[in-house]
């Protein structure tokens, strides 16, 4: 079941104009993931994750403020079992992508 942030995070990405397309895709990867691994139950596999989440930060268009923030909270989540700080951090790009549009 999502979380009103994962929905929110979602319908966001989806009003972005298109440069931030492959960075959607990527962000609609790594819930799909997160998804997936929660419905399984157990220990989170980070491996998973954080290759869905680095590919999610490399899709953003080159010199992104925000790529920092992003890159910082995809470590952190991963290394301390907090997803919710990447979803902040790209709720955190999407945000800025839709001001700048």
């Amino acid at each position: 079941m999502q979380t009103t942030q994962e929905e929110d995070v979602k319908q966001l990405s989806l009003s972005l104009p298109d440069p931030f397309a492959a960075f959607r895709q990527a962000f609609e990867a790594f819930d799909a993931e997160h998804d997936a691994q929660d419905a399984r139950g157990g220990p989170m596999d980070r491996e998973a994750l954080s290759d869905k989440a680095k590919v999610m930060l490399e899709a953003l268009p080159h010199g992104h403020p925000q790529a920092g923030v992003l890159a910082t909270a995809i470590e952190d989540g991963i290394a301390k079992e907090r997803v919710h700080l990447i979803y902040w951090a790209a709720e955190g790009v999407l945000w800025k992508a839709k001001a700048a549009a």
